[in-house]
């Protein structure tokens, strides 16, 4: 008895001879393809979620009553994206640097939640915006 306590665990014989490797094998029994396409999957949703959050807490205006930068999906075109921030309540200033993004400013308290409900990604503060993507030329308004 003394002579079992004292050997490896490893060497040690519990009367099952192939219970370690039966454990190895069924850590390893999913496929390594789907299990890796699997992580790799879980890694990208868990990145695009943890940016899209930290990307709408951290670009949110400071003072909404100076102007918002409304930011929609990038297949909303020029006019859309202009008849979606206007009607939710906000008086049109400029678009950003691309024609899916406007500059506005708002007109009630509850803008940023009307405005997302017409399909608007993210509230941003304008300074930030303009900091970030270069000034639009007037040839976009036209679109």
């Amino acid at each position: 008895m003394r002579e079992h306590i004292n050997r490896p665990l490893m060497q040690r014989s519990y009367g099952c001879d192939d219970c370690m490797r039966r454990s190895v094998t069924a850590v390893n029994a999913f496929p390594s393809r789907l299990g890796r396409a699997l992580e790799v999957a879980a890694l990208a949703a868990f990145a695009l979620a943890s940016f899209l959050l930290v990307a709408r807490i951290g670009l949110a205006p400071r003072d909404p009553s100076q102007g918002v930068g409304v930011v929609f999906a990038p297949w909303t075109g020029a006019d859309a994206a202009f008849v979606r921030a206007v009607e939710a309540g906000g008086r049109f200033v400029r678009f950003g640097g691309l024609p899916f993004i406007v500059v506005v400013t708002p007109e009630a308290a509850d803008y940023a939640d009307r405005v997302r409900a017409a399909g608007a990604l993210f509230i941003v503060d304008p300074l930030i915006l303009a900091a970030c993507l270069p000034s639009s030329s007037g040839s976009q308004a036209s679109q």
